[in-house]
């Protein structure tokens, strides 16, 4: 992904173990998320502008953290604990 083609914030207290990600792999993403209408942000009006009025937003609160991996590993421990496996 090119660096124009993102659009975001960064929070503050964003962390990370592993910032690799390869072109075309497959992630996963366990959050909290809603829809928000572009125009209600300035960051987004380019979007709005080429026709998208909603995105979906998925970000972290005080009751879920926001995991974006590559790992099921990492996202069922999440989910479900250190015992479960998803195939």
């Amino acid at each position: 992904m090119s660096p124009n083609q993102y659009i975001g914030v960064y929070g503050v207290d964003v962390k990370f173990e592993e910032g690799v990600l390869a072109h075309g792999e497959q992630v996963a993403v366990l959050g909290r998320g809603h829809w928000i209408n572009t125009d209600a942000y300035q960051e987004l009006r380019i979007l709005t502008e080429r026709g998208i009025d909603k995105v979906y937003e998925i970000a972290t609160d005080t009751e879920q953290k926001l995991f974006i991996s590559d790992s099921v590993d990492v996202l069922e421990q999440e989910l479900f604990g250190a015992k479960s496996k998803l195939s």
